[in-house]
C-alpha cells in the first residue's frame, strides 16, 4: 500500500502530515515526498498534493479527478494557484499555490516547479481525522507541458517577497472569490 511507502523528510520546518493534519477539512498542501516501489527501490523525490477532508467524505472523492494550475501575473509577482477537483460539486475543489521564490529552510532553491516539470504522475494523498486513508494517481502528462511553460517565465521574473506574494494573492482573492470562480478562470487562462 502506497501509505506505507514514503518518505516525508525533505528539508522543510515543518513535517506535512502534521501540518496537512492541523488543516481544517477542506484544505490542501503540496511537499516532496520519496516513494518506494513493493521492493523497497526508491522512486525519487515526487511533489506530492495532500487534501485534508472530513473522514465520511474520502470514499467519495475521487470520481472525477482533474488539476488546473496556471501562472498569474500580479503586481511582478508570479503566483501558481494549484487546484485539485475530486468530484463535481465546488466543495469538491482544493486549492494550494506555490512560491516559486519562497525559499527553504536550509537557504536552498525552492525546486517544487521543476519536480513537477520532470514526475510522470500526480499523486493526491487524502488525510481524514486518523491521518492518510487513501491516495490516487493519475498521470501528469497533460500537465508537464504547461509546468514547463511556467517554469520558463517565473523564472525570468524579478524575486518577490514572501509579503509580496501575500498581497498579490489577495488580490487575486477579491478578483476571484470563491474557488469555484479561480477554477473556472484558470480554464481560460
Amino acid at each position: 500500500m502506497l501509505k506505507d511507502n514514503l518518505d516525508y523528510r525533505e528539508k522543510t520546518a515543518v513535517d506535512p502530515q502534521r501540518l496537512i493534519a492541523l488543516k481544517s477539512p477542506g484544505s490542501a498542501i503540496f511537499s516532496k515526498v520519496k516513494f518506494f516501489d513493493r521492493e523497497g527501490r526508491t522512486r525519487g523525490w515526487e511533489v506530492a498534493f495532500m487534501v485534508r477532508e472530513e473522514s465520511q467524505r474520502i470514499p467519495l472523492l475521487g470520481r472525477v479527478v482533474q488539476v488546473r494550475t496556471g501562472l498569474i501575473k500580479e503586481s511582478d509577482v508570479g503566483l501558481i494557484p494549484m487546484l485539485i477537483a475530486l468530484g463535481s460539486g465546488d466543495h469538491d475543489i482544493f486549492e494550494t499555490w506555490l512560491n516559486f521564490h519562497a525559499p527553504r529552510l536550509d537557504g536552498s532553491k525552492n525546486d517544487h516547479l521543476e519536480t513537477l516539470c520532470k514526475q510522470d504522475r500526480i499523486v493526491i494523498l487524502l488525510y481524514g481525522e486518523s491521518g492518510m486513508e487513501r491516495s490516487i494517481q493519475m498521470t501528469n502528462s497533460g500537465l508537464k507541458p504547461t509546468w514547463n511553460v511556467m517554469l520558463e517565465k517565473v523564472s525570468h521574473m524579478t524575486e518577490w517577497e514572501m509579503k509580496d506574494f501575500d498581497l498579490a494573492r489577495d488580490t487575486i482573492y477579491r478578483r476571484f472569490p470563491t474557488v469555484r470562480s479561480l477554477w473556472d478562470a484558470l480554464n481560460h487562462h
